[in-house]
Parts: structure tokens; C-alpha cells; sequence
């Protein structure tokens, strides 16, 4: 138990605290690492939001093109085809 972290996981006596605490002084409980690739994040971003605003504008087109073939489409056959198309498309995202 003396190789412990952080003095968090046991509870000392109170003489032994402040032990503990000058022992765990100056150690930190975490490690933060970073890391140097926004070039590649940035253009696979821009990437991904033109590859997504292109899939929506395809089926914004299909949508159009399946109400337009509709003989008399009511206001709740569109809606229906609208949710039934949302549908399919939130299914099949990877």
C-alpha cells in the first residue's frame, strides 16, 4: 500500500497524514500528453464535412425526386415519406 498515487485511496490516521501528504508532495495524479497533428486532423475535417454535405444534398435530391413521382401526395404522405427517409438515413450512418 505504500506505492499508492494518490494519497486519496486510503484514509490515514491523522498523524500519518501529514506524512503521506509530504511523501505525495510535488507528484502529480495525472499525466497530460499532446500531441502534434492538427495538420492531418484539420484536413480530415474538411474532408468528412464536404463528404457529408454532399450525401445530404444527394438525399435531399432523392427525396425530391421519390415526393415528385407521388400521384397526389397529402401533406401526411410527405411527412410519412420525410420520416421513412430520416429513418433509412440515420440507420445506415456508420
Amino acid at each position: 500500500m505504500e506505492d499508492i498515487l494518490c494519497p486519496i485511496f486510503r484514509l490515514p490516521s491523522n498523524g500519518d497524514a501529514k506524512a503521506v501528504m509530504q511523501k505525495f508532495d510535488g507528484r502529480p495524479c495525472a499525466r497530460i500528453e499532446y500531441h502534434n497533428v492538427a495538420e492531418n486532423s484539420m484536413n480530415a475535417m474538411i474532408m468528412n464535412m464536404v463528404r457529408v454535405v454532399l450525401l445530404n444534398l444527394v438525399i435531399v435530391l432523392l427525396f425530391c425526386w421519390l415526393v415528385s413521382k407521388m400521384a397526389a401526395p397529402s401533406f401526411q404522405t410527405i411527412v410519412t415519406a420525410a420520416l421513412a427517409v430520416g429513418i433509412i438515413a440515420f440507420l445506415n450512418e456508420p
